[in-house]
């Protein structure tokens, strides 16, 4: 028993480290999907509230079923660059970011031309009615525009959390949501100079929000 207590015991040390790079990776993750849920609760104080919320649940569902298919697939990117790295293979590690970068960028765009062209079709297998559905396909045609740069972005913070790399993606991901929030404000409501699109709005704010990530990330890498 004294050995196995020994054997499980946690080092300060360790835990430390793990924290470290845990906690801004969660915070990460959790900035990339309040763009969506910003989307809502500002639509949620619109003129045409309602339907507006329905055209944004109805979206959401088949763009997080892509989106977690993506996520998921830089998993692996993830463990691929910390085993390079890891192991001294630096080129190695910086071939495996450019492998997974121009995969991610060929998905991303395959994503974007299938939501573009089927917006329809889906929206409609998800239930929409009558007075929801021109929203709810002019939303999700133009969200799929940002799935290229989303998409490209998972690649670069997949590969910078595969060398611990978790504090960049945190930032880049808050200055996006932070931009996020401006641009809804503009578009949603007619601010700013900016005409009054309401759900259209809502949803070019969160496609440039996303270039805009994207860029910071390239930055970064």
């Amino acid at each position: 028993m004294e050995l196995l207590l020994r054997k499980t015991s946690l080092r300060r040390e360790d835990t430390k480290i793990i924290w470290v790079i845990m906690l801004p990776a969660l915070f990460e993750l959790v900035m990339s999907q309040l763009f969506g849920m910003v989307d809502t609760i500002m639509l949620g104080h619109s003129v045409d509230s309602t339907v507006a919320i329905a055209a944004v649940g109805l979206t959401n569902s088949p763009f997080n079923l892509f989106n977690g298919m993506i996520a998921a697939f830089n998993n692996g990117t993830t463990v691929a660059v910390a085993w390079a790295v890891g192991a001294g293979k630096r080129d190695d590690a910086r071939s495996i970011v450019r492998t997974a970068m121009m995969t991610n960028a060929l998905i991303g765009l395959l994503v974007s031309l299938a939501l573009y062209a089927f917006a329809e079709p889906i929206i409609i297998f998800m239930g929409a009615q009558e007075d929801t559905l021109d929203f709810s396909v002019s939303y999700l045609r133009i969200i799929a525009a940002g799935m290229l740069p989303l998409s490209m972005c998972y690649a670069i913070t997949g590969s910078l959390r595969g060398v611990g790399r978790t504090r960049m993606p945190m930032v880049y991901n808050l200055i996006a949501n932070f931009c996020n929030v401006i641009g809804n404000y503009a578009l949603i409501y007619g601010r700013l100079g900016c005409p009054q699109l309401g759900v259209t709005g809502a949803a070019i704010s969160t496609t440039l929000s996303r270039y805009i990530a994207l860029l910071l990330a390239l930055g970064v890498l």
